[in-house]
């Protein structure tokens, strides 16, 4: 079989060879049950380079090592885990994406998903609430999303080169923002952790104290991260209070809304985010409520 399949002419061998590996898919999530959603041990095939590549025979029954070395998403034990099992439409979409092979790098190397992406979350951001000049870009997780909200924020505060800035989360907030901490080149205490009430909400009035202490010893703040879904108890912080604070300083405002983003898409649930319009960015990851495959970074304009 040729290493690539022939721009001139049909390639029977590939359809031969993604036919049977669909099979092989389809009879390991047929069998999920039949075991735990962890394996009960690990076999893989040798890894080494060859300097010829293996059949198409043998690459199948590599294959198979691999998925019965797996943990299985659709088991129903699997159900204290946040990664969901994939919709079966999601499954051809990553086989087309893959056959493609357009880099999102540059709009000419991928014109049709770049705008795809484009317009998906230009949605989003509209059924969020947010103006006609939002959008955003897909991104590979949560914690990504939440790192670029900040690098914005910081740059747009003109505090790109200073370690002592500051931002403040609730003490629920999640633990990807000490991680950006860190990928930033700020200082430990620069994310300053506000208390939560009884129901995991953050307390505004800490905010406010908070903030004018670090304002006396001279430390600049360029964000308030809120959360809307924290990761254990769901709670959602007051974000009308949150964006009318923020407004006031003139401060960059970011909802973490990684679980419960999507309930603002729908106007039977959106009374809960309450609030949310008024975000700076906006980080949403379905697939933690919904089932769904992608995260994103929504970023409102500036003005």
């Amino acid at each position: 079989m040729d290493p690539f399949a022939s721009p001139h002419n049909f390639d029977s061998q590939l359809r031969s060879l993604l036919e049977d590996a669909s099979n092989d898919l389809c009879d390991w999530l047929g069998n999920t049950d039949s075991q735990g959603p962890i394996p009960e041990s690990i076999k893989l095939p040798e890894v080494f380079p060859n300097k010829e590549g293996v059949s198409n025979e043998v690459l199948l029954k590599e294959l198979q090592l691999l998925m019965e070395s797996s943990y299985r998403p659709s088991h129903p034990g699997s159900i204290a885990h946040l990664d969901p099992p994939p919709l079966s439409v999601s499954i051809v979409g990553e086989l087309i994406s893959a056959g493609l092979n357009n880099n999102l790098l540059a709009e000419e190397l991928s014109p049709g998903l770049s705008s795809l992406e484009k317009q998906l979350c230009e949605w989003f951001s509209k059924k969020l609430g947010l103006g006609p000049l939002s959008g955003g870009v897909a991104a590979s997780g949560g914690s990504l999303s939440n790192l670029m909200a900040l690098v914005v924020a910081r740059n747009l505060a003109g505090l790109e080169s200073d370690p002592r800035a500051v931002f403040f989360a609730s003490e629920d907030s999640h633990v990807s923002l000490l991680k950006a901490i860190k990928i930033m080149g700020l200082n430990q205490d620069s994310l300053q952790k506000i208390p939560t009430d009884e129901k995991g909400k953050l307390k505004m009035s800490f905010l406010s104290s908070i903030f004018k202490k670090v304002n006396s010893e001279g430390r600049k703040c360029f964000a308030v991260v809120a959360t809307a879904g924290t990761t254990v108890r769901g709670a959602i912080d007051p974000l009308l209070e949150i964006g009318t604070f923020c407004k006031k300083e003139k401060i960059w405002f970011h909802v973490d809304a990684a679980v419960g983003g999507v309930f603002g898409l729908s106007s039977t649930t959106s009374e809960l985010l309450e609030g949310i319009s008024s975000a700076n960015s906006i980080t949403v990851n379905p697939q933690k409520t919904i089932r769904y495959c992608k995260n994103f970074i929504i970023i409102t304009s500036s003005e």
